[in-house]
């Protein structure tokens, strides 16, 4: 989530300021001070890395979020999650800042499933958390649970993380997925290769159609990843023989691009 940012403040009129990352200076936009992308960090680290002020800076992030939105708080979670990492109520909102993105979940879970102390937002957690693309989690959303949930509470989300287990395991997602994937990069890197003997071996096929033709390749490809990734994705771990079909599906690509370059260069000659 917000991928290449970062938080900082304006030293002269408190402004906080989401940074897009490698920005050496920048321009407030409250006061029109010109100041650094370092110094706004720094100052933003002063600010929040002050233990004294934990509570008072948790209100201004909910304050932020309500006038900006979840990017800007998240960036400012995370530079307190550095300094506070045994706090839970701002682990809790860096998960939630960050949209129950599964591998914050993960570092969430594992830091304080095994806390046994009940807290207001677990159910929350519980309802956004508790989902099929996170099954792999579920030993320590069991130990949650157990922790952090009392009473009729306790019963009714152990009941439901019973019937997630029951239902995945009649019918499991990853199995589908992994076919799918599987296939995909088998299937794509044999088209590749074919497709870059084609145009070596038949080298007058003209540059601009050879290119056009392996670019509208990649962009299918690039387009069928990108729905597995919208409706499977989110995944914790991947096995070691998916990595490897991944890696010689890259490579086959690589060779695409040679071959398309290499016919092109006959085509010349």
């Amino acid at each position: 989530m917000a991928g290449g940012f970062s938080a900082g403040i304006c030293p002269r009129c408190n402004e906080h300021l989401l940074l897009k990352q490698g920005l050496m200076f920048l321009v407030c936009p409250l006061c029109a001070t010109n100041l650094s992308a370092r110094e706004s960090q720094e100052t933003l680290e002063l600010e929040y890395g002050n233990p004294a002020k934990v509570t008072d800076n948790i209100a201004k992030i909910l304050i932020l979020e309500k006038k900006y939105g979840p990017h800007l708080p998240y960036q400012i979670l995370l530079v307190m999650r550095r300094h506070f990492q045994h706090n839970e109520e701002i682990a809790y909102l860096t998960l939630k800042m960050s949209g129950f993105n599964s591998f914050v979940l993960k570092e969430y879970l594992a830091g304080f499933s095994r806390v046994p102390k009940p807290v207001p937002f677990a159910e929350d957690v519980l309802e956004n958390g508790l989902i099929p693309r996170n099954w792999e989690l579920t030993p320590l959303f069991e130990q949650y649970i157990k922790s952090k949930t009392t009473g009729i509470v306790n019963e009714r989300w152990l009941g439901k993380l019973r019937e997630m287990n029951a239902s995945i395991a009649a019918h499991p997602p990853s199995s589908i997925a992994n076919q799918l994937i599987y296939t995909f990069y088998i299937a794509s890197g044999g088209i590749n290769l074919l497709a870059t003997t084609i145009f070596i071996l038949f080298s007058f096929i003209p540059l601009t159609i050879a290119v056009m033709l392996g670019v509208g390749m990649l962009c299918v490809e690039m387009a069928i990843l990108f729905r597995h990734a919208k409706k499977y994705g989110g995944r914790l771990t991947i096995p070691d023989h998916e990595r490897a079909l991944m890696v010689l599906f890259m490579c086959s690509i690589v060779i695409l691009v040679g071959g398309t370059i290499v016919g092109a260069v006959i085509t010349v000659w």
